[in-house]
């Protein structure tokens, strides 16, 4: 019976698309208990201790300065939204920020970072990927508090409660971000305008408003399942008929941790010495450095990839995420008429 309760209840709260921690005054259990029945677990001391370890390793980021680029992430919220010069972040080393690239997409950009302590330094734009969204920060000092715990998704079950933290409408001050619930509704590519990534996103029932890009979704331990991407609206999701076209259906995803960490590896990973170009579904290698990892392992000029590390690749965005690990990377090409096979070490 309490069990039943308990699940009314956190059903109930959890059908608004999620709540506030400031607002976290609804009754999670209710009913007697007996000297037999063991007394209901309260889960809100706990989301609210994820939310204050999640301070930690997350920081607001700023813009001080840079114009729009004319390619600033535009999506449909309550209203067009052309650019963002406010958001969240994730502290990925010492002095190292990952943010949604949403957040770098201006013509000499500089920020502030504002840490878990409240303090602000300066920070310039050192890495930026088009094809996963996601851009590396670095400030001009060491930034307080610790790099969060990354959680694989591939186990992650739909139903499972989540915490999303962020910096809605550049509320937060002092490093003081905010937090909503809700649950991970499952895993789908999206069908939306304007969007560079290609890949698997998580979709999630937490409350996610403008400023919260950059931020961190986590599992109720406090690890990092992904980052909080813009609010899309999903072509599938549009109004069938002109009568209902005023009606707008948002949805609220993330980054996987598999993507962020595959980006994060290769940029930090040594260059293989190669360029390479899509063609009609064919990747051709154009450019081959002497001396370079790729010229060692035999490739040339005018070969094509046909598979990497057993992979059918097609694309260059699917060479970057074959590539991505550390190595080395078995090839298979064509040359011409003849299918070879050849080891890239970096």
């Amino acid at each position: 019976m309490v069990r039943r309760s308990l699940s009314r209840a956190l059903l109930s709260c959890l059908a608004g698309g999620g709540a506030l921690l400031a607002f976290w005054s609804v009754a999670f259990w209710s009913g007697s208990t007996t000297a037999k029945e063991a007394a209901p677990v309260d889960p809100r001391p706990e989301l609210r201790r994820v939310a204050e370890r999640a301070r930690a390793g997350l920081v607001r980021v700023r813009l001080v300065r840079g114009a729009p680029r004319g390619d600033a992430v535009r999506r449909e919220l309550f209203r067009r939204v052309p650019d963002r010069r406010a958001g969240t972040g994730i502290l990925v080393g010492e002095r190292r920020v990952l943010v949604h690239a949403a957040l770098t997409a201006y013509t000499e950009p500089e920020f502030e970072v504002t840490d878990s302590s409240g303090r602000t330094r300066r920070a310039r734009l050192i890495r930026e990927s088009r094809d996963a969204e996601l851009a590396l920060l670095e400030a001009t000092g060491p930034l307080a508090g610790k790099p969060l715990e990354w959680r694989r998704t591939h186990g992650l079950r739909t139903g499972e409660l989540v915490l999303a933290v962020g910096d809605p409408f550049g509320l937060a001050r002092g490093g003081a971000l905010s937090a909503t619930f809700g649950v991970v509704e499952g895993r789908t590519r999206l069908d939306v305008r304007e969007s560079a990534f290609a890949g698997e996103v998580l979709l999630t029932s937490a409350a996610l408003n403008p400023g919260s890009e950059g931020g961190a979704l986590l599992d109720l331990e406090g690890r990092l399942l992904g980052l909080l991407a813009p609010l899309a609206q999903d072509r599938r999701l549009e109004a069938p008929t002109r009568a209902s076209k005023s009606a707008t259906a948002l949805t609220a995803y993330a980054l996987p941790a598999e993507a962020c960490q595959r980006t994060l590896s290769g940029w930090s990973r040594p260059k293989l010495g190669f360029q390479a170009r899509e063609v009609e579904g064919r990747v051709t290698i154009v450019r081959v450095g002497l001396g370079t990892p790729a010229a060692r392992a035999g490739l040339e000029k005018g070969d094509v990839l046909a598979k990497v590390g057993g992979r059918a690749i097609q694309s260059t965005t699917q060479l970057r995420l074959a590539l991505a690990g550390a190595g080395p990377h078995s090839l298979e090409v064509t040359r011409g008429e003849e299918t070879l096979s050849l080891e890239l070490k970096p």
